[in-house]
């Protein structure tokens, strides 16, 4: 997997996207890194969140976590895994 795209509404102030990924089953989840290498996706109204993954895997599980900010939560609606 060499990265994935996290596509949402418009990301609301203050809340977050992190983007984790398990390989074969490993049991330990890895974070990735956005392209531009932070820990997590922080843009306001930002729609699409990119990270960078980079490994070969047989198995790709992936976990979206969305950090709200008081009453309103990021809402993720599309996710797409690119593979070369």
């Amino acid at each position: 997997v060499n990265y994935a795209e996290v596509f949402m509404n418009p990301l609301p102030v203050g809340c977050s996207v992190y983007f984790y990924y398990q390989k074969n089953k490993s049991g330990s989840w890895v974070q990735a890194y956005t392209a531009d290498g932070n820990q997590a996706f922080t843009t306001t109204n930002g729609k699409k969140a990119t990270f960078r993954i980079g490994e070969e895997m047989d198995i790709y599980e992936r976990r979206i976590l969305m950090q709200p900010s008081g009453n309103t939560t990021p809402e993720v609606f599309r996710v797409r895994s690119y593979f070369e």
